[in-house]
C-alpha cells in the first residue's frame, strides 16, 4: 500500500496533467485549472485518510482550521468587542 507522500505527489502530478490538458484543450480558463490541481490533489490523499497514523487527517483538520476561525470570527463579530490594554 502506498504512503502518503506517494498519494499526494501522484495526485498532484496528475492533477497537473489533467489542469493543463483541459486548459490547452480550452475546456477552462487558467483559474479553473488551479481549482483542477488542488481537487484531484486533495482527492488523491483521501486513500491515507483510514490509516492508524493518518497525515491526511492532520493536514485536512490544519487546512481547514484557519477558515474556521476566519469564518467564526466573522459571524461572532457583532457580538465581539476590541481588546483593551
Amino acid at each position: 500500500m502506498a504512503n502518503f507522500r506517494t498519494h499526494i505527489t501522484v495526485a498532484a502530478a496528475g492533477g497537473m496533467l489533467i489542469a493543463y490538458a483541459g486548459w490547452k484543450g480550452q475546456l477552462w480558463p487558467p483559474s479553473q485549472a488551479v481549482v483542477m490541481i488542488a481537487l484531484v490533489t486533495f482527492g488523491g490523499i483521501l486513500p491515507d485518510i483510514d490509516a492508524d497514523r493518518s497525515h491526511s487527517i492532520r493536514l485536512i483538520f490544519n487546512l481547514l482550521s484557519v477558515p474556521a476561525l476566519v469564518l467564526g470570527a466573522l459571524l461572532l463579530q457583532p457580538w465581539l468587542t476590541p481588546g483593551r490594554y
